[in-house]
């Protein structure tokens, strides 16, 4: 397994950091994070904490897992094929890890995220 540098980036939705391999030979496969529940705005739109392999410089094929903080809840998307499945409410401060990879012998995405 090898590293990639992140650098920040943001869009019209969204601010964060990326890894940019659209022109290497190794694309990115697999996404992890640790992080910490901290409900940020309850009467905003949408804001999320999230791992994500895709949708920066792709095809726009984005697999992601996270929590939402409106709705203080997991969730994990595969975009554009839907819209974010929720799956279990969570607290404020809870630690979450999230793992999102590409099997590129099966073609199938694995998806975790756990409290």
């Amino acid at each position: 397994m090898s590293s990639l540098t992140a650098t920040y980036a943001s869009s019209s939705n969204w601010a964060g950091y990326v890894s940019d391999t659209s022109t290497t030979a190794h694309p990115v496969q697999e996404a992890q994070g640790l992080y910490n529940v901290n409900q940020v705005c309850s009467i905003c739109t949408d804001v999320a904490s999230f791992v994500g392999v895709g949708g920066w410089a792709s095809n726009g094929n984005l697999a992601q897992t996270g929590v939402s903080h409106k709705y203080m809840s997991a969730f994990w998307e595969l975009y554009p094929a839907g819209a974010a499945h929720f799956m279990f409410p969570v607290n404020n401060f809870d630690q979450i890890f999230s793992d999102v990879g590409y099997d590129a012998d099966t073609k199938a995405w694995f998806l975790y995220v756990g409290d």
